[in-house]
Parts: C-alpha cells; sequence; structure tokens
C-alpha cells in the first residue's frame, strides 16, 4: 500500500503572510510569527513542508506538473543545461 507523502509532512498555510505582505509591522503580527514558527520548525525537524494558501491556481501547478514531465521525459542530453552551456563555451562562444 502507497503512503501518500502529504500525510508524513507537515502542511502549513502561508496566508497569513500573504495578508501582512505589504504591512510594515507584519512581524508583529501574531498569524505571521505562528507561520514562520511552523515553517522553522518543519524546516529544522523534517527540512520538507507542503504549502497550502498560496494563492497559486489549481490550473497552473497542474500546467507546470505537465510541463515538468514533458522536460524530464527528454533524453538526458537535451535537458542538461549545464551540458549545453559547455558545449557553447567549448566552441569559442561567449556570453
Amino acid at each position: 500500500m502507497a503512503t501518500d507523502i502529504k500525510s508524513l509532512l507537515p502542511v502549513i498555510d502561508i496566508s497569513p503572510l500573504l495578508l501582512k505582505c505589504e504591512d510594515s509591522d507584519m512581524m508583529e503580527d501574531a498569524g505571521v510569527a505562528e507561520v514562520l514558527g511552523k515553517l522553522d520548525r518543519a524546516c529544522r525537524d523534517i527540512g520538507f513542508f507542503y504549502v497550502i494558501g498560496h494563492g497559486i491556481s489549481e490550473d497552473l501547478m497542474q500546467k507546470v506538473k505537465e510541463v515538468s514531465h514533458q522536460f524530464f521525459e527528454l533524453p538526458y542530453e537535451r535537458r542538461n543545461v549545464r551540458s549545453r552551456l559547455h558545449q557553447l563555451l567549448d566552441t569559442g562562444l561567449s556570453l
């Protein structure tokens, strides 16, 4: 039986950060402090977390997922940007 990775990771709602991001006193807000504490604990204790309340649409997330799958279906040489950059530099081209 497969384990749902989301059930193993902390789920952190960052919407309080977005609501206060333009506020010069945001660091004094209790909601912001709570989110920052959760992010700190997740990073220190686990190293990963799952973010909700970010405002990114489901449609955009699905499109990014589709494009990333297409990218990783390419041959390694085609998707290896570092390798392609070295090939350009080896031919004497400058950036």
